[in-house]
């Protein structure tokens, strides 16, 4: 449904002033935007979902975001799910060291709250910008 073994892409951030740092935890690219407005030293509200990579915790669980043809798959830690059009969503388990994506039959405990923010991911940023709805917080 999303070969998640293809999105392993590394990255890589070079800058005279930027100290070195091996991250351990997964990451997206919706992160990028917000870690380097960080490293730039710029201090800024923005409705970025992102996270700053440079102000989190070594041992924080990672989370990516992937998009395969129609389908969407969230991941958290190593619970995944996939949202597919006209289909309910699929659950599956993913084993990092071997790079093998594991359906799984029954919703895990946390499914419906996981395939809820998937579907929140998904699609609140279309949401807001085709209503014009980006606000900055007070």
């Amino acid at each position: 449904m999303v070969p998640i073994e293809r999105f392993h892409i590394p990255g890589l951030i070079l800058g005279a002033d930027i100290k070195p740092k091996r991250l351990k935890t997964v990451a997206s690219q919706i992160d990028l935007a917000p870690t380097l407005l960080s490293l730039m030293g710029v201090d800024a509200k923005h409705p970025m979902p992102g996270r700053d990579l440079t102000r989190e915790p070594d041992d924080l669980p990672g989370r990516a975001m992937m998009q395969y043809e129609q389908n969407y798959a969230w991941m958290e830690d190593d619970q995944v799910v996939i949202l597919r059009p006209e289909k309910t969503a699929a659950h599956a388990h993913y084993d990092k060291s071997e790079k093998h994506l594991r359906s799984v039959d029954a919703t895990p405990a946390n499914g419906g709250a996981l395939a809820k923010r998937a579907l929140a991911h998904a699609l609140l940023p279309a949401l807001l910008y085709r209503e014009q709805r980006y606000r900055l917080p007070d």
